[in-house]
């Protein structure tokens, strides 16, 4: 069992993590108030599923991830923002770690995309609701 430490320090509960570089990723829980994971989560390991006559699945396209934040302060908000640049750009290259369908994590160069105006994400006074990023063209790497 881990013991976890202080209010977003380290060891973290969970290790969804964005980054630059691979070298420079930083724990999601980490950052100010964000104080739970992504939930739900989705993993798609390419954009069809096939199923062959031997029953093996394949896949065509790449992998594509989705996390889902039913409630992020302003300050986290703003730095996961820092990543699209300003003006902000509708999609950037960045690093991500998070887990695939089998519960596991990997890391994936990817595009994520900034969510749109007038998306299901709504502005309350201290925050986010329904917060969703979403990450395309998943591309695993080394750890």
């Amino acid at each position: 069992m881990v013991t976890r430490g202080p209010q977003n320090q380290f060891p973290y509960l969970y290790s969804f993590e964005l980054g630059d570089a691979v070298d420079d990723m930083h724990n999601v829980e980490e950052q100010t108030a964000i104080q739970e994971p992504p939930f739900p989560h989705t993993f798609k390991r390419g954009a069809e599923r096939y199923t062959a006559g031997t029953a093996a699945d394949y896949y065509d396209g790449y992998p594509q991830a989705t996390w889902r934040f039913s409630f992020m302060p302003v300050a986290s908000w703003q730095w996961i923002d820092t990543f699209f640049g300003d003006p902000p750009a509708t999609s950037v290259d960045i690093f991500v770690r998070t887990k695939d369908d089998t519960d596991t994590y990997h890391v994936y160069s990817a595009k994520m995309h900034r969510p749109e105006e007038g998306s299901d994400m709504q502005r309350g006074i201290q925050g986010y609701y329904d917060l969703l990023l979403r990450f395309t063209q998943m591309v695993e790497q080394e750890e």
